[in-house]
């Protein structure tokens, strides 16, 4: 899907979870990763990229397109609140 297609979707007034879950396939190995690579802790990371991709299909109306999808989810992903408590968290056991 690229971001004309995605704002499409996003504005459906019942969006078609199937379209959605591909995006999470698509992209959740990379966000994984970049929540561990912060973390350094299996569990925050998985529930962190979870909580990451709740918020974005929370927020896909303010997705503009401007950004590729991954650029846009990636921002979402590192401006968690509570991803530094996480890897404050890992620091210090």
């Amino acid at each position: 899907m690229d971001a004309p297609e995605i704002r499409s979707w996003s504005a459906r007034p019942r969006r078609d979870l199937e379209a959605y879950d591909e995006l999470v396939r698509r992209y959740q190995e990379r966000i994984y990763a970049t929540i561990y690579h912060m973390t350094a802790n299996h569990e925050d990371a998985n529930d962190l990229a979870q909580e990451t991709f709740i918020k974005a299909y929370q927020a896909l109306n303010s997705f503009k397109g401007d950004s590729s999808f991954f650029t846009w989810v990636y921002r979402i992903a590192v401006n968690r609140p509570s991803l530094p408590q996480a890897a404050e968290r890992t620091r210090h056991t």
